[in-house]
């Protein structure tokens, strides 16, 4: 296993607007949406070896029904993830890889019946994510995608990779080979239209292949592209969701502790709406802003 690379951060909604703040001093806390999520009731104990999957990433794949995975034992309880954009069986603990998000690293737990304790496992499942983050043209404007979670692993492309040809007659100036997308270039472009307003903005559905262990199954990311003068013109209220979108991205590195080792803060988090999206902040699409200068 290996450690949660990014410092994640406890948020609490207020008028709409809110504050990320570090939950203790570890870098492997995760928030929940729920407080009640995390509370089990009567006094037993549970062995949590007993619950596991059959692996610990998951690749995507092509197929006319949707690829389920299932705990390895059955267990009577409670299941969830972080972040909340894995589709899993609260009551089962089976995961529609098909309809979850993909490029992503989760940590999905268990409260057993007729117990307090919770149990924790890291599931990966296999594709690319973008940094929510900001760019200026005026020195690198180049987003990489990550791929596993890992911004150490390079992306497999055992025979071929094809990243984002559907987005190259909307402007997007991407590398079909690697995904790495050219943000000047697709602002010049018209991406975002000719001379784009400040808090221009654009969904972008990209869709890819990757040569690994999902045989090249069809795979896709939202991301949303945004325009401001400078980075100063970038409004709080943006800044505000870019930062909480990055606290809810698990990343990896070379050391690791084991699953039971991450701690899970009890945090309440209130729903909000902003300009540019409605209910609570969810890690995707990611924000990639980019700035003239």
């Amino acid at each position: 296993m290996k450690t949660i690379k990014r410092k994640l951060c406890a948020f609490i909604f207020v008028a709409g607007i809110f504050g990320c703040t570090k939950e203790g001093a570890l870098n492997n806390s995760i928030p929940f949406a729920n407080i009640s999520d995390l509370q089990g009731s009567g006094g037993g104990t549970f062995n949590c070896d007993q619950f596991t999957y059959p692996d610990t990433i998951f690749y995507p794949k092509q197929s006319g029904s949707d690829y389920i995975v299932m705990p390895l034992h059955v267990l009577a309880g409670r299941y969830g993830s972080f972040p909340d954009v894995m589709k899993i069986d609260r009551n089962s603990g089976a995961i529609n890889i098909s309809k979850s998000e993909t490029g992503l690293k989760y940590v999905v737990w268990f409260i057993p019946n007729g117990t307090k304790d919770t149990c924790k496992k890291f599931v990966t499942i296999s594709g690319i994510n973008y940094q929510d983050s900001i760019f200026s043209m005026n020195t690198s404007s180049s987003s990489v995608p990550i791929y596993n979670a890992n911004t150490q692993q390079p992306i497999t492309c055992n025979g071929t990779c094809q990243f984002g040809k559907n987005l190259i007659s909307q402007g997007i100036s991407i590398n079909t080979s690697n995904g790495i997308i050219d943000l000047k270039q697709s602002i010049l472009n018209g991406a975002l239209g000719k001379n784009p307003k400040n808090g221009t903005f654009k969904d972008f559905l990209m869709q890819y292949k990757i040569g690994d262990q999902s045989n090249d199954a069809l795979n896709k990311i939202q991301f949303r592209l945004f325009f401001y003068k400078t980075k100063a013109q970038i409004p709080d209220s943006i800044m505000n969701i870019l930062n909480a979108k990055k606290s809810q991205v698990l990343l990896e590195d070379d050391t690791d502790p084991e699953d039971d080792d991450v701690t899970i803060p009890t945090v309440l988090v209130a729903s909000a709406t902003s300009k540019h999206g409605a209910g609570e902040v969810k890690c995707r699409p990611p924000y990639i802003i980019v700035t003239q200068k």
